[in-house]
């Protein structure tokens, strides 16, 4: 299985519309202001992407079988 993979892409999509978002140790990084607002976009994105993070998450667990 590659990158390549429709199940994958579901994934990579939400990754390239993520990645600027401060998550993890990085966020000790970053500026308690800007963490306010960071944290309302990363709570739209939750949002706008639960639903289609769950169909690829059940796709590849149908597919592995587990």
């Amino acid at each position: 299985m590659s990158d390549e993979d429709p199940l994958f892409q579901i994934f990579l999509g939400i990754d390239s519309e993520t990645d600027r978002l401060p998550v993890g140790n990085e966020r000790s990084l970053w500026n308690p202001q800007a963490l306010i607002e960071k944290d309302k976009e990363i709570h739209e994105m939750e949002i706008n992407f639960e639903s289609e993070a769950r169909i690829g998450a059940e796709a590849l667990r149908s597919k592995f079988g587990r």
